[in-house]
């Protein structure tokens, strides 16, 4: 973008652009089975900031290795909340 002449506005739009975790409206931590995104939105703009994907075999009976699969998918979601 070229522009010769910057007014206020302009700059306090891009130091807001700049620093999403200080200016966002909402954090949103949006999750499926395995996939999870933290987005930062704010009223111009949405900014994902992070991404976490795990491998969570599929739900069978008596098989215990989903379950521990979503323990340590949501402890990474968790963490990545801190």
């Amino acid at each position: 973008m070229i522009k010769e002449k910057w007014n206020n506005y302009h700059w306090k739009i891009i130091r807001e652009i700049k620093n999403p975790e200080l200016s966002s409206d909402v954090a949103a931590l949006i999750m499926d089975e395995g996939v999870a995104h933290l987005c930062f939105v704010q009223h111009n703009t949405t900014v994902t900031k992070a991404k976490i994907k795990k491998s969570v075999p599929k739900k069978r009976q008596g098989a215990s290795k989903h379950d521990k699969a979503m323990v340590s998918f949501f402890t990474s979601c968790v963490n990545l909340l801190d």
